[in-house]
């Protein structure tokens, strides 16, 4: 059933309860013996099953939420992973056409045009 099934069904054992209450609170007051104990525990048992049912449905959606957030926590920390080692190779790039100073080489412009790639 929906949730919305369930709060239905909850409010109306809730007024059947009162209901009941009331009653055992009359006949006890006037000294009459009240039968309906039976009523009344079914009514505490449905109740508690409605809600178990809401809990259970409530943490399963807090779970699915949970491994939401997860999976796009990993993928935020990989593409951040990559982006770390992206920028260290390029740091390593510039180092080595700094080393190789104003010497022309092809080596070099490779490097150069390596760098010209990252940076765009």
């Amino acid at each position: 059933k929906s949730f919305e099934d369930l709060h239905k069904l909850w409010y109306v054992c809730l007024k059947e309860k009162n209901l009941l209450m009331t009653e055992r609170n009359y006949f006890q007051q006037h000294n009459v013996p009240w039968k309906q104990y039976g009523r009344t525990k079914k009514i505490k048992l449905t109740m508690k099953r409605i809600l178990t049912v809401l809990t259970r449905r409530e943490i399963h959606q807090q779970i699915l939420k949970a491994q939401e957030i997860a999976e796009k926590q990993n993928v935020r920390e990989e593409l951040e992973t990559r982006r770390f080692h992206l920028e260290e190779g390029i740091k390593q790039l510039e180092h080595k056409v700094e080393r190789m100073g104003n010497a022309e080489s092809v080596m070099k412009s490779a490097w150069r045009a390596t760098l010209a790639k990252y940076r765009t």
